[in-house]
């Protein structure tokens, strides 16, 4: 205990029982010594083993509800109490979240919950462990991948469209023929070596392509820009209103009826 703190506070403590022994004539107590090094110094140890625990906790293979349970449970052996909004407290926190725990939920709270500049903590992580929940339902139960895509929406269901069988009207003897101006329109029906394979706009093969053709043009839905996603906007961060507004304009209404599901 010869350098730093410790050679401080043994100095002082030295002195001061020293004092003690001159004017009370009390010899130094060994137990109580101990006592006081335990109360100087135990405390600071824990807390800082806890600082270092919540900085290199790493949410990995681990569920988003056992992680943020780990996470609130460090916090409080660090000393942290109730963290207030826009805090510098917050902000440590907050980046800390958003280093450790998994990428991909990360980034779905920040694009869909629109948390990517916020600094109230405890929404963060309210945000943090519903979407966690809601993306691992939907990988079975599993944490989503960070080595691959993986889709942070539910995937959409297409409808089966089923050919309508086509009729001929009956024709009076006495009306007009039918001219190619007015001639009704019959869907084109493909076929193959199976069976009926559907055709026309709209079909379940033409929505995918439309929808994978959609989704690369409409990355950043700060700036509309098709070379990055939000997060990584170089431009100014635009009005909330600006950036939802883009974000309806794309989507259709197939997946709208899904956001108002989720």
């Amino acid at each position: 205990m010869n350098q730093g703190y410790a050679n401080t506070w043994s100095s002082a403590y030295y002195r001061k029982e020293e004092a003690k022994s001159i004017v009370a004539g009390r010899k130094f107590d060994w137990d109580e010594f101990v006592c006081a090094l335990k109360e100087s110094f135990a405390p600071i140890n824990e807390t800082g083993l806890a600082h270092t625990r919540l900085r290199e906790l790493k949410q990995g293979n681990t569920l988003t509800d056992q992680f943020v349970t780990t996470f609130e449970q460090l916090m409080v052996e660090a000393g942290y109490g109730s963290v207030r909004d826009d805090s510098t407290d917050a902000d440590h926190l907050i980046d800390i979240l958003k280093a450790n725990a998994n990428r991909v939920i990360v980034q779905a709270v920040e694009d869909y919950d629109d948390m990517f500049s916020s600094h109230d903590f405890n929404l963060w992580m309210e945000k943090l462990r519903r979407r966690g929940k809601a993306l691992e339902a939907r990988n079975n139960g599993r944490v989503p991948s960070t080595t691959s895509s993986v889709s942070t929406r539910a995937p959409p269901v297409f409808p089966r469209y089923a050919p309508s069988p086509v009729t001929a009207a009956p024709i009076p003897s006495t009306a007009a023929q039918p001219t190619i101006a007015n001639a009704p329109t019959i869907p084109r029906i493909q076929r193959d070596s199976t069976g009926v394979t559907y055709g026309g706009q709209g079909q379940p093969m033409d929505v995918d392509r439309q929808r994978a053709r959609r989704t690369a043009s409409r990355a950043c839905y700060n700036c509309g820009g098709t070379d990055h996603f939000a997060r990584d906007c170089p431009h100014p961060r635009a009005p909330r209103v600006q950036r939802l507004r883009r974000m309806v304009e794309e989507i259709t209404e197939e997946e709208k009826r899904e956001l108002r599901d989720f």
